[in-house]
């Protein structure tokens, strides 16, 4: 018999005191329990010990002492999964997604960046400024100013199909080549088409058409030789025959 009482005393002991029940007032005593067992009652015994556990379970529950279960996590530890690192990791900004790493050297504009819309002029301010620059590399002035008839017929705001722009009409990419920062600037375009077109004389030994044709067709394409363009051959005769009536005294425009 004392196995089973001891057996008995450390239920429901613990079970109580989890429960936050006194053992005699709780509705079980260990004397009674005791005596069904010595009465043969184990049916009693077990229902009553069912009892006894169900009030442990459901006390434990909502006891303030009571530590519930940590709830299960579907997580992987992050050196598990080396794969995977790249999501903890602080998010790309655009600018990092969009532009080259090299970000030391910047070369992208924003909008306090582009150029100016071009101020008015007068055709007498772009004359002048034509004589400068044809002074400054070498060329006749009667010739800068038939390139910039033929090309924009004396308008700075003039952009092309193409994408070329301003008096001489240069490319984006030439441009940028020659320095010139705002090709909307008629000093800035008409400084920066003059020293590209004393390039193409030099290029080509001082042979005018084959400069004038490798500023309106592109130099490489000159140099490969085969058949002008028809677009090429109008301008040749065009450029020549406004330098001729600009050397004659005529200010016509194209």
């Amino acid at each position: 018999m004392r196995p089973v009482q001891g057996a008995l005393q450390t239920i429901i002991p613990k079970t109580g005191a989890t429960a936050g029940l006194n053992a005699r007032r709780g509705g079980f005593q260990l004397s009674s329990l005791v005596g069904m067992l010595k009465g043969n009652n184990q049916g009693k015994l077990l229902a009553q010990l069912a009892n006894i556990l169900m009030l442990n379970s459901a006390s434990s529950i909502g006891s303030p002492s009571a530590t519930p279960p940590a709830p299960t996590q579907n997580i992987i530890p992050a050196q598990a999964r080396p794969s995977l690192q790249h999501v903890a990791q602080k998010p790309r900004t655009l600018e990092d997604v969009v532009y080259s790493p090299f970000a030391s050297q910047k070369t992208k504009t924003n909008a306090s960046q582009k150029p100016d819309p071009p101020e008015p002029v007068s055709r007498q301010e772009i004359d002048a400024l034509i004589k400068k620059a044809a002074n400054k590399h070498g060329l006749d002035p009667n010739l800068v100013k038939a390139v910039v008839a033929t090309e924009s017929d004396f308008n700075p705001a003039c952009v092309s199909s193409a994408g070329a722009q301003g008096l001489m009409q240069l490319m984006p990419e030439t441009a940028k080549d020659l320095g010139v920062e705002n090709p909307f600037d008629p000093a800035q375009n008409i400084e920066g088409g003059a020293r590209y077109l004393s390039w193409m004389l030099k290029r080509f030994d001082g042979n005018l058409n084959k400069a004038l044709s490798a500023y309106n067709w592109g130099p490489s394409n000159v140099e490969a030789g085969g058949k002008l363009p028809l677009e090429t051959k109008n301008y040749l005769k065009k450029v020549n025959g406004m330098q001729r009536l600009y050397a004659m005294g005529f200010s016509a425009k194209a």
